[in-house]
């Protein structure tokens, strides 16, 4: 919620005729939460193909669990 926000208030907009997004997973560096990661991972998988077509995104994984589940 606090990203909205910040979004928000920055007054940034898209272009609409080449969108682009930027998704960050956030996990940590250990397997110690449970289903934590494998629902966050599943998340982003599950958001990836609802996006338009010609859509650009970026994904940038912080923590080891994250970044080894998403570069399968």
């Amino acid at each position: 919620m606090c990203l909205l926000v910040f979004y928000e208030k920055a007054e940034i907009t898209q272009d609409d005729k080449k969108p682009n997004h930027l998704i960050v997973a956030m996990t940590s560096d250990r397997g110690l939460c449970g289903s934590a990661h494998s629902n966050i991972v599943r998340a982003i998988k599950a958001a990836l193909p609802e996006k338009p077509p010609g859509t650009n995104f970026k994904i940038v994984a912080i923590g080891d669990k994250s970044r080894g589940m998403l570069s399968r």
